[in-house]
């Protein structure tokens, strides 16, 4: 207890007067109303950044009527080429989703392009009904991006290490063309340590692939992580919202390079952005045009083999799904052989 002596005049004159008295009584509910809105503000903030209470995941897609018998659509087409790197290449694909996309956007991956992967499995936080996935006990939102993703790998690594040659990371707004992320994977092992997307050289030295345009790591580099790095915290961040800024650097501290994947005319394979930007029909993210970030705007935007799309909406799923796979412009052929030289990854000198 304090002796009264102790007791600054000053402040005791101060705590006896009547005006400031009342001015304490005025400041006080303005206080407590201030801090409760700044709770109610952080708690729908947090909602709006966790997906997985949003109530439309219990509606019904009608893409599941209409795409049910997708596979009995006659097309002509020579895909045995396609088929023979399918087999030759496995590739277990993950995507990181949330409950409240599981009839649209996890939907649409399942039915589109996850169906070309070896093996496709949804991380999330909760189970969904008829999708194949992997539960993390993580919550759903972008600020545990990165504990998402190094659990996944490391789940990865734990069952399914000595199962496939790569392991490609994605998000459920990523539209990707197996059949061109192979032909680049092909042109390198498996069991050496690589790691490929579209790169940035910025906060990490060595620099790193971008997220939404989804990246692949080699069996050899998880391998490695694996065995020393994914569960260390001075090799790999454990948590937080930069995901791949966080793996770029773990990558970087177990000595895993980046591979350059622009094609021979220096196009991109992996795009960051919506397509409709690059395309010029909107204005490109202002980051994009950093020299470097820079990527071009315009028919030159993007390679002939492009490998994946990003900020993909569902609808936008089925409609690249039936543009590049059930369209064909009669009397224009492409002989594979002209790719022979087209792409040549190489690890990126820093």
């Amino acid at each position: 207890m304090f002796d009264d002596q102790q007791i600054p005049l000053w402040f005791r004159r101060l705590v006896l007067n009547q005006g400031f008295r009342r001015f304490l009584k005025r400041l006080l509910p303005i206080t407590l109303g201030t801090v409760i809105v700044l709770i109610i503000l952080y708690e729908i903030s947090s909602s709006i950044d966790s997906t997985d209470e949003v109530t439309h995941h219990q509606v019904f897609n009608y893409s599941r009527i209409s795409w049910a018998r997708a596979a009995d659509v006659k097309v002509l087409v020579n895909n045995s080429v396609a088929q023979s790197l399918k087999d030759k290449i496995k590739i277990l694909c993950l995507v990181l989703t949330v409950l409240g996309h599981q009839e649209s956007q996890a939907l649409a991956v399942n039915i589109t392009w996850g169906s070309r992967c070896t093996l496709l499995l949804f991380v999330t936080s909760k189970p969904l009904a008829d999708l194949p996935h992997i539960v993390l006990n993580i919550p759903d939102n972008k600020r545990h991006r990165t504990a998402k993703t190094v659990s996944m790998f490391e789940y990865a690594y734990q069952r399914y290490i000595d199962d496939f040659d790569w392991f490609l990371k994605a998000d459920d707004d990523t539209f990707v063309v197996m059949e061109n992320l192979r032909f680049l994977l092909s042109h390198i092992k498996a069991d050496d340590s690589s790691y490929l997307g579209f790169y940035v050289q910025q906060f990490v030295r060595q620099g790193y692939m971008v997220g939404g345009a989804g990246y692949v790591v080699s069996r050899g580099a998880l391998r490695m992580l694996g065995r020393k790095g994914l569960r260390d915290s001075s090799i790999c961040k454990q948590d937080g919202w930069r995901e791949d800024v966080d793996f770029g650097m773990c990558l970087e501290n177990r000595g895993i390079r980046p591979f350059y994947t622009r094609d021979v005319f220096k196009r991109e394979m992996f795009l960051p952005v919506k397509l409709s930007y690059l395309l010029g029909s909107n204005p490109l993210r202002k980051e994009f045009e950093e020299p470097r970030k820079r990527i071009n705007v315009g028919p030159a935007c993007c390679s002939q083999l492009t490998i994946s799309f990003h900020n993909v909406s569902s609808a936008e799923m089925y409609q690249l799904e039936f543009l590049l796979y059930r369209i064909h412009v009669f009397g224009r052929h492409v002989d594979d052989a002209f790719f022979k030289d087209f792409v040549k990854p190489e690890p990126i000198m820093t």
